[in-house]
């Protein structure tokens, strides 16, 4: 990236340089409503390019974004009001002659941007050596250019200009190599700064930068007369130098938008990672709260039937145990007498059903406690399995009447029996 981004710097300097020898010799000439369209577009470029520079730096401050942002906000004014009392319908409400009133509001507002361009590197040198960001309060910057730009105004509106022309020198605008020397000496900060190696927004300034030493430096310096093809090549320069630095604007502020979405997708990966994990973490802690409170109960349990001698009271105590592990509507302990064919049912909770009551005897016979003792397993049925087993168990109909719908039957074995 950095060998092209050198190779592209190179070609954009000879370009400049090889079509220089061409707009010395065409003999083209413009004139005051042509002038007045290319400045128009350029003031709205510069004010676009401020705007977005400012909106730049209040998202991300830099406090090169920051005096680039009020230095092409003001060239924007400067360059609009350039524009105005060039024009034809305001050219007779000037003190100055247009020959001297229109090079010299164009000086203006190009070596206002070459100075606040240069201030830009000289406050991105200054925060380096001194280690701290913002070295330079808003306040003071916005209120040095409004007052500067006020000036401007003032300065063309009611001063008598000199000559802009000099065509006893060999260049005719000796004037153009002030904003010149401060567009080099921005190039060469950049350059030393080095981010345009790596940053695409520097990249483009620094091209832009290009563009303006040799704007000012051949072209506009060489122009004998407003109007002429040099006058006219250094207005559509300026042009390109504006477009080269919303070109890098509009890079930079993408590339800040897809920094944030990242970060954003990133934040919200995180975030859901670690809802995931509060919510995992609460399901093991509720699975830890429940087998805690059945070992409790079990426990209990353990204790209840150790601790008397009352059969009663155990299966009481019990079934109150087995109550806040199950949830039942009805529980029933049942002891089966093999030799005699029958089983009974000394204790019973909860529901009360006729002829299943407490004490109660039943045949042992073709019931469903013949076929848990035959399969030495219990018997687990919901409301639909519970069907399928009364077809094989009528008895079981009277539970169903009485809205027993499912049923959970385990038999306990002591001693092999």
């Amino acid at each position: 990236v950095e060998a092209r981004r050198i190779l592209a710097l190179l070609v954009v300097a000879a370009v400049l340089l090889a079509a220089y020898p061409v707009a010395r010799v065409v003999e083209w000439a413009g004139d005051t409503q042509a002038h007045t369209i290319v400045e128009t577009v350029s003031t709205l470029l510069a004010l676009m390019v401020g705007v977005i520079a400012l909106v730049r730096y209040h998202s991300h401050q830099n406090t090169a974004f920051l005096l680039l942002g009020v230095g092409f906000a003001g060239t924007a004014f400067l360059d609009g009001y350039h524009a105005t009392v060039t024009s034809e319908a305001f050219a007779e409400l000037f003190p100055s002659v247009p020959s001297s009133l229109i090079p010299w509001s164009w000086f203006s507002s190009r070596l206002f941007l070459s100075v606040l361009m240069w201030l830009s590197w000289l406050a991105w040198l200054r925060e380096r050596k001194s280690g701290q960001q913002r070295i330079i309060r808003e306040r003071t910057v916005y209120a040095s250019v409004t007052v500067l730009t006020i000036i401007s105004f003032l300065f063309f509106t009611f001063v008598p200009l000199p000559r802009a022309y000099y065509p006893e020198l060999l260049f005719p605008r000796p004037e153009e190599f002030l904003p010149a020397l401060f567009f080099l000496a921005a190039l060469i900060g950049y350059l030393i700064k080095g981010a345009w190696r790596k940053d695409t927004f520097e990249f483009c300034v620094v091209i832009s930068l290009v563009i303006g030493v040799v704007g000012h430096a051949l072209y506009m310096s060489s122009s004998s007369q407003i109007f002429d093809a040099e006058f006219t090549f250094a207005h559509l320069l300026k042009i390109i130098t504006y477009l080269c630095v919303l070109a890098g604007l509009l890079i930079s502020m993408h590339s800040l938008f897809r920094r944030a979405d990242e970060s954003a997708q990133a934040l919200l990966k995180k975030t859901n990672d670690l809802t995931d994990e509060v919510a995992l973490r609460e399901r093991a802690e509720a699975v830890h709260r429940e087998l805690s409170r059945e070992n409790d109960a079990l426990a209990e349990i353990g204790r209840i039937v150790n601790s008397s001698l009352d059969i009663n009271e155990v299966f009481e105590r019990t079934g109150q145990q087995v109550q806040k592990l199950i949830a039942f509507d009805r529980l029933a302990i049942t002891l089966v007498d093999s030799e005699k064919g029958v089983f009974s049912t000394p204790h019973v909770s909860g529901k009360f059903i006729q002829g299943w009551e407490a004490g109660a005897t039943e045949p042992l016979s073709g019931s469903a406690v013949e076929a848990i003792v035959l399969t030495r397993s219990g018997i687990l049925a919901n409301a639909q399995e519970m069907e399928l087993l009364t077809k094989r168990f009528p008895v079981l109909n009277k539970g169903i009447d009485h809205g027993l719908a499912s049923m959970i039957a385990v038999p306990l074995i002591s001693n092999d029996d």
